[in-house]
Formats: structure tokens, C-alpha cells, sequence
């Protein structure tokens, strides 16, 4: 048992022996790396302190140069799609324009042609109207100079129906209103 520990006792010292022949070696290579660290993190002159703000300054200053760039570019494309939409709005309510104005000339032509029509009719009716009241003048002169004392009859009177007289009583009212809106037409046309 003793050998035993005699052999791990000589083992023991034989590695504590090559460790520190190691060490230095491990300290120097440790040394020369952390010195290069500190000179590369550090400048060591006053130009190189300098230079490395400029160059600290120029990346932030691209930096804000390429934000700009993508906003104004965010910019032109957002004007763009609200000009395409605004564009869009604009020929959709020409279209819609379009349409009504084309309505209502259609509805002012329409209101032309009854206009026109109505003046005809009722030029008609006033023609006939003052047709049959000089016809009827003309069988009264007819009749009181033969010395016949009649009087002139009604359409309705002559079928024998006794309401004529209500019936020519609103014959010659509407007339008189006929004659009343023609005569008021050509003063509302110019």
C-alpha cells in the first residue's frame, strides 16, 4: 500500500513540475493577446481618437441618409397611390356626371315634346271651339234673319238630355281657361 502512494506522490510532483514549466508560456501568450486588445479598443493618439469620431459620425450620417431615402420614396409611392385613387374617384363620378347630364337632357326633351304637344292640342281645341262658336253665331244670324226665333242648341240638347245646360256651362268655362293658358304660353316660352 505504501508503494501505491510513493507512485501517486512522484506522479503528483512530476505534474506540478511540467505545470510550472507550462506557465509561462500559457502568461506570455495571455499578455500579448490582452495588449493587443487594449491597443486596438484604445487609440493612442489624439488624430487617431479624431478619426475614429469621424468615422463614427459619417456611418450615423448614412445611417440618416438611408432612412431619408426610405421615407421619401415611402413618400413619392404613398402620393402616387392616393393620386391612381384620387384619379380613379375623379373618372368615376365624369362617368357619373355624364349619365345624369345625359338624363336630364332627356327628360328636358321629353318636356319639350309634351309642351309642344299640349300647344297643339290645345290650339286645336280652341280651333274647334271657336269653329263650332261661329258656326253657331252663324245659324242664330241665320235663324232671327228668317224670323225664326231659335235659339242655339247644345250637342247635348239636341240628343235630348236635359243636363246639357251644366255640361255647356263647363264647356265654356274650360274654353275660357283654354283660351286664358294659350294666350299666357307664348309669354312663358319667351
Amino acid at each position: 500500500m505504501i508503494e501505491w502512494l510513493m507512485v501517486f506522490g512522484v506522479g503528483l510532483m512530476a505534474g506540478c513540475l511540467l505545470m510550472l514549466l507550462l506557465i509561462p508560456l500559457v502568461h506570455r501568450r495571455a499578455v500579448e493577446n490582452t495588449k493587443r486588445d487594449l491597443t486596438e479598443t484604445e487609440p493612442l493618439t489624439a488624430s487617431a481618437i479624431q478619426a475614429e469620431r469621424d468615422q463614427l459620425r459619417a456611418q450615423f450620417a448614412m445611417a440618416v441618409r438611408r432612412l431619408e431615402i426610405g421615407v421619401e420614396d415611402m413618400r413619392a409611392k404613398a402620393l402616387e397611390r392616393a393620386a391612381d385613387r384620387q384619379h380613379a374617384d375623379i373618372s368615376r363620378l365624369q362617368v357619373e356626371l355624364d349619365k345624369r347630364t345625359a338624363v336630364i337632357f332627356a327628360l328636358r326633351a321629353r318636356e319639350e315634346v309634351r309642351k309642344g304637344t299640349l300647344r297643339r292640342i290645345v290650339k286645336l281645341l280652341l280651333y274647334l271651339f271657336v269653329r263650332s262658336k261661329r258656326r253657331r253665331a252663324a245659324a242664330v244670324r241665320g235663324a232671327a234673319r228668317s224670323g225664326v226665333g231659335v235659339r242655339p242648341w247644345t250637342g247635348c240638347q239636341r240628343a235630348g238630355i236635359d243636363r246639357g245646360c251644366d255640361r255647356r256651362r263647363q264647356s265654356k268655362t274650360a274654353a275660357g281657361s283654354l283660351e286664358q293658358a294659350l294666350t299666357r304660353m307664348p309669354a312663358r316660352a319667351a
